[in-house]
């Protein structure tokens, strides 16, 4: 049986760099060779009209991809029997091309400050006696953490076509799979759905309903990923919010607690777009936003890192 290969010299281009690719067609016995075919992906294709005698043959093609995107490549080819003529027609396999321009890094502008209009105090108000609660309230006591449950950390890059966990809301797996398209190549490894703590022991319940009900309410980071040497623990939402922020902060500061890693870790925010003003509050709490399209300013696609916890 004949095969068919595909190769190319690189997998990950910028828009309209190019891509060098090689078809190598192999037999055991001699074939007559009579037709191949390369498909780019994106539509286009070129032809080969052999018509020989071959137990081996091979050809190289250049294209470029002006568009970001992925785009499958393969080989298709048409031979036939020296002997009994009966023809053939065999694919090769596939390879993707990922075309992606370069995503630059810099902190956001500050907003333009904007003076706030006087408003007329109000009176205060008549105290008739004074407010005193019934008795203190007690203190909130957290219980010492468990033993952590292991981290199904997985080797990098973050692929494109990633699969996130169950469950999860359509617009966060768009938001997931831009950012791997833009940064997935950084991460030296990720794990998704990370426990932050052990969730709710409920002694009534017999096993093993007790540890299935402790994994369903333990509260969880969308994302963790190495990039750099430092680890990022990452809330992933379409848009940036105070939500994003106040969850990054939170599931920072539980999977410290809890896992007690040793590298350096900082929280995030993966979004598709975001406001300037939370931008910038976000940069003041310590939260790093990886914009994947642009921010509504008009500021494209990129990496703000926190300036400063001062507030002007």
């Amino acid at each position: 049986m004949a095969d068919l290969y595909l190769t190319a010299d690189k997998t990950t281009v910028e828009p309209n760099e190019s891509v060098f690719f090689t078809v190598t067609f192999t037999s055991p016995y001699e074939v007559i060779l009579l037709f191949v075919r390369l498909h780019f992906g994106d539509g286009t294709w070129q032809d080969w009209q052999v018509g020989e005698v071959v137990t081996y043959w091979s050809v190289m093609a250049t294209k470029s991809y002006p568009s970001e995107g992925i785009y499958g490549a393969y080989a298709e080819c048409e031979y036939a029997d020296p002997i009994d003529l009966v023809s053939y027609i065999i694919a090769s396999n596939v390879v993707y091309i990922t075309v992606k321009a370069k995503v630059p890094e810099f902190p956001v502008t500050p907003p333009t400050p904007v003076t706030p209009t006087p408003v007329r105090p109000e009176e205060p108000p008549t105290v008739v006696e004074p407010w005193e609660p019934e008795k203190p309230p007690e203190p909130i006591t957290l219980p010492p953490p468990t033993e952590p449950p292991p981290i199904d950390w997985r080797p990098g890059p973050l692929p494109p076509d990633v699969v996130p966990p169950p469950r999860t809301r359509d617009t966060d797996i768009f938001t997931l799979r831009a950012f791997a398209a833009k940064w997935g190549d950084q991460v030296t490894r990720y794990a998704l759905n990370v426990p932050l703590d052990s969730g709710e022991i409920v002694d009534d319940l017999e096993e093993p309903y007790r540890t299935l009900w402790s994994k369903l309410t333990a509260h969880k980071a969308d994302l963790v990923f190495e990039r750099k040497g430092i680890i990022y623990v990452a809330e992933i939402k379409p848009r940036l919010s105070r939500g994003a922020i106040g969850e990054a902060i939170t599931a920072h500061e539980l999977f410290k607690r809890l896992h007690k890693p040793k590298q350096e870790t900082r929280a995030a925010v993966i979004c598709l777009t975001a406001h300037p003003i939370l931008v910038q509050t976000a940069g003041w709490l310590g939260v790093l936003v990886f914009v994947v399209e642009q921010v509504d300013t008009g500021q494209p696609a990129g990496l703000y890192r926190p300036l400063g916890r001062e507030r002007k």
